[in-house]
């Protein structure tokens, strides 16, 4: 053996480790929307999901006007004609106009990332013949990523309106102190759950918030040492960041909250705009930059809590080919034979995905579970 003994590596990796992906949050049944047809989404159906929203709800003018430009936008690179519309919430022409979002060739991923493209690699072309600049304003594409960021915090919280979850007050039930939870999910299913079962605190997500948004203003942090840790590798969407101090703060006014209805109107650390506030969250992007603070320092040391399990659950991921570097982490964590040493549960409808890991990881041990009912009621 090359590094240390058996038995000390056993002693180490005493914790359970749970890994969540966006399949987790579809078994969220308690919706209260009353959106037809509304279910948390996912990659490849979000601007569906996004359109029963949009049809289903009453924006702040300024959040209209950001996704009304972002339409546009779509229907420019997808080959759709020019729409002359202004004001189109609550409108007879507001179905016609989101026509877009029911393209089957849109996905998250893509959208977004063909937008960072535009924004940051090719040079903008001159407004021509048929391509719609607006009565009175210019379509502004350098907001059209901050737009989708918003249309996702809203179709989110729409989608996951209601109770708590109970699967994810089942799951939470399962832990005990010293568990970890890595969630790839910007939604607040799981922390929900954690907070309702008194297994998280502020000090839970590892991130220095300089304060706690409440509706009402801001308080410090909790210093509770708490029962879970509660990993958010791609951000959570009530996590902010001021550009301005370089400050983070926690929102905990709404279950999931929108932008423009409760961010202060200040920061409250500098005093500077609320400009500067933006979501601290991964992109959706094929290339994801994993610089952001704090999200570098979360990487940074998740490899330290995934190196401890003794088991990992990993419910509703995917393990898509292009996602490099979940599966360094795995590796990374669990180098030479450790690997073999390590349960691993696959949660996931598609069985496909149990397949791939089987392919991917040299574990000894992996069991498949076709949903999180199944899991649960097996633990």
């Amino acid at each position: 053996m090359l590094i240390g003994s058996s038995n000390l590596l056993r002693a180490f990796k005493r914790q359970k480790l749970l890994i969540l992906g966006a399949g987790c949050s579809r078994n969220y049944s308690q919706g209260t929307s009353n959106i037809t047809g509304l279910e948390s989404p996912l990659d490849s159906n979000f601007f569906k999901m996004a359109k029963k929203v949009l049809l289903n709800s009453r924006l702040e003018s300024d959040l209209a006007i950001l996704i009304e430009g972002l339409v546009h936008n779509l229907h420019r690179l997808y080959g759709y004609e020019a729409f002359e519309i202004k004001n189109w919430i609550n409108t007879s022409d507001a179905s016609r106009f989101l026509e877009v979002l029911e393209d089957d060739r849109l996905s998250l991923e893509k959208v977004m990332t063909q937008l960072i493209f535009e924004n940051e690699i090719f040079q903008r072309m001159p407004p021509f013949d048929g391509y719609y600049q607006g009565e009175n304003r210019t379509i502004d594409v350098d907001s059209s990523p901050k737009a989708l960021i918003e249309l996702i915090a809203l179709t989110i919280s729409k989608a996951l309106e209601g109770p708590v979850c109970s699967e994810h007050i089942r799951l939470a039930n399962s832990l005990s102190q010293g568990d970890v939870v890595i969630s790839f999910n910007y939604d607040l299913l799981m922390d929900n759950a954690l907070r309702e079962t008194k297994k998280l605190t502020d000090c839970g997500y590892l991130v220095p918030f300089r304060s706690v948004l409440d509706g009402q203003g801001s308080r410090r942090m909790e210093d509770t040492p708490s029962d879970i840790t509660l990993i958010k590798l791609h951000g959570s969407l009530n996590w902010l960041h001021c550009s301005f101090c370089d400050t983070n703060f926690l929102n905990r006014s709404e279950k999931i909250s929108l932008q423009y209805a409760t961010l202060p109107r200040s920061c409250p650390y500098c005093g500077e705009s609320n400009v500067y506030f933006q979501r601290v969250i991964i992109p959706p992007l094929l290339a994801k930059n994993y610089s952001l603070s704090p999200l570098k320092y979360l990487w940074s040391r998740v490899n330290r809590y995934v190196a401890k399990a003794r088991e990992i659950v990993i419910i509703g991921y995917s393990f898509p080919s292009t996602d490099f570097a979940t599966e360094a982490l795995l590796r990374d964590s669990f180098p030479w034979e450790f690997q073999r040493q390590t349960r691993f549960v696959i949660v996931n409808t598609q069985k496909e995905v149990f397949d791939r890991f089987k392919k991917t990881f040299n574990s000894s041990e992996v069991i498949w579970k076709s949903s999180l009912k199944e899991y649960l009621d097996t633990i």
